[in-house]
């Protein structure tokens, strides 16, 4: 799954903390970060900043299923 976000002052961005509280990301910095889950559940997914131009955070509450996606 892709995640991304962004600041209003585009500057920070790269600056992007991501927290997950499950499965594997592909990384935990920068605009967009992408993840893997491999266990059914719920999981709570964050993107913060603390910048001078940029502070805030929002979270995303997943409900992983085990229904494989139609490819």
């Amino acid at each position: 799954v892709q995640f991304s976000a962004q600041c209003e002052d585009g500057e920070s961005n790269a600056k992007i903390q991501w927290t997950f509280s499950g499965g594997k990301p592909s990384g935990t910095v920068g605009p967009s970060v992408s993840a893997k889950f491999d266990k059914k559940g719920k999981v709570t997914v964050t993107a913060s900043a603390s910048t001078k131009k940029c502070k805030g955070s929002d979270s995303v509450v997943l409900d992983v299923s085990d229904t494989p996606l139609v490819q």
